[in-house]
């Protein structure tokens, strides 16, 4: 992908952002309400036994809801500038310590460390260059980049981890489903939840045994060049080709 053109993560990344900027917003005007209310009570913490202390707890709650507010918004609104990528990485790595949405964070930032979407941001006034030849970085910017070089067993899940987002948001529908079937009170399975969460198993199977045909015919097709044509056009059309079917591939990558 050329580096003027914006990936398309980068929408989904400002998408969640936004929705936790919401999320901080929505529970700072719930606490922030009690407090003008001064309806503390409703707030405490049944655990803590010193009124001082709930207060202050509230207090301490409503300021970390303001601070994500803000450090999300600063993720909301980033320019396409080089910090900004290790910034938008760090905010995706800090919403994944506790969050409803994680799989669509996990999937945002794995796709996040993509060399398309690097290569976006840092060739905004700063290009990058990577190798020995390379005299122009200054040594920070060569100690700061090795920070993001991941471990291999994160390497191997990105390379490796097959679905698209909405592979993934199907496949935590899936498991979330069969824990509400047998994580009921009592010994009775739901079989509605049972019944579903098979659906959504046998669901993505089925995409993803037909995404690996079409990986196939789309092998086949390319290897099927016409022989009386010139090399660069031969690649041509098989590349065009190829675009051409990967696109209709919306739960699973190959």
């Amino acid at each position: 992908m050329p580096a003027h053109r914006r990936p398309r993560v980068v929408f989904y990344f400002k998408l969640y952002m936004a929705a936790m900027v919401a999320l901080s917003v929505v529970l700072l005007l719930v606490d922030g309400m009690h407090i003008i209310q001064g309806d503390l009570a409703a707030m405490i913490d049944p655990t803590l036994t010193v009124p001082e202390i709930r207060i202050y707890a509230l207090y301490f709650r409503t300021a970390v809801y303001l601070a994500w507010a803000v450090v999300f918004s600063i993720a909301l609104f980033t320019p396409v500038k080089p910090w900004a990528w290790y910034y938008n990485l760090g905010m995706l790595a800090f919403s994944l310590l506790g969050c409803v949405t994680i799989p669509f964070a996990v999937w945002i930032f794995l796709y996040w460390r993509k060399g398309s979407v690097r290569e976006y941001y840092l060739s905004s006034g700063h290009l990058y260059h990577a190798g020995a030849e390379d005299q122009s970085q200054s040594v920070a910017d060569r100690l700061f980049d090795g920070l993001v070089e991941w471990p291999r067993p994160i390497r191997w899940l990105e390379y490796y981890y097959p679905f698209t987002l909405a592979g993934t948001i199907l496949f935590a529908s899936a498991v979330l489903l069969l824990g509400l079937a047998f994580g009921g009170t009592g010994e009775r399975v739901n079989i509605y939840a049972l019944i579903f969460s098979a659906l959504s198993f046998l669901v993505l199977g089925l995409l993803v045994l037909d995404g690996r045909i079409q990986a196939f015919f789309v092998l086949a097709v390319e290897l099927g060049w016409d022989t009386s044509s010139p090399l660069i056009a031969r690649l041509d059309s098989a590349i065009r080709v190829h675009l051409a079917q990967s696109r209709t591939h919306y739960f699973y990558r190959y």
